[in-house]
């Protein structure tokens, strides 16, 4: 199996909060889905020394702080909710709430090689 190198956080989004999780360490963060939780966010991620962020689309609730964490500086990646349940399978995970959704997606991101601007990836 691959040694993975790149540290990533995975961000499981709603409409108020975005619960965040790191990958390979976990470490966990929990914001309000609004300016100032963007900052604190984009603060505690640089200490945690992440390169690249994975979120979930979630009917737009994560746009805003995609756009937020792009101008920050930060590698961002778009999934679909297909792509992260598929992986949720390949890695026999069901159980699921924000925290675990949040993990997985960082896991996810670190293993992806897809790329995201703002608003179009490929």
């Amino acid at each position: 199996m691959t040694e993975i190198s790149m540290k990533a956080a995975g961000i499981d989004t709603g409409k108020t909060w975005l619960d965040v999780a790191t990958y390979p360490v976990s470490d966990k963060q929990k914001v309000p889905n609004n300016a100032d939780g963007w900052q604190t966010l984009a603060d505690w991620l640089e200490r945690q020394g992440i390169g690249r962020v994975g979120i979930e689309a979630s009917g737009g609730y994560e746009r805003d702080v995609i756009a937020y964490l792009h101008q920050r500086g930060f590698e961002v990646v778009l999934l679909q909710p297909r792509q992260v349940r598929a992986f949720g399978l390949y890695k026999l995970r069901r159980a699921k709430n924000d925290q675990l959704d949040a993990a997985l997606i960082a896991e996810c991101a670190a293993r992806s090689d897809a790329r995201c601007s703002v608003r179009i990836c490929g």
